[in-house]
């Protein structure tokens, strides 16, 4: 492979490994599934309560 092509397809990679990495940086920051904010609730409310 010529080093053209093979620095092309690393870009590539790198550029998809961000995205990913940033979608999933994304997830955990925002998506929380139910258990979650169900037990952030409870601490919230134990926080209050105290």
């Amino acid at each position: 492979m010529d080093k053209n092509i093979s620095l092309k397809v690393k870009n590539f990679q790198t550029v998809n490994w961000l995205k990913n990495r940033f979608r999933n940086q994304v997830k955990d920051k925002y998506i929380l599934n139910e258990k979650e904010l169900k037990e952030q609730t409870m601490m919230k409310a134990v926080f209050q309560i105290n």
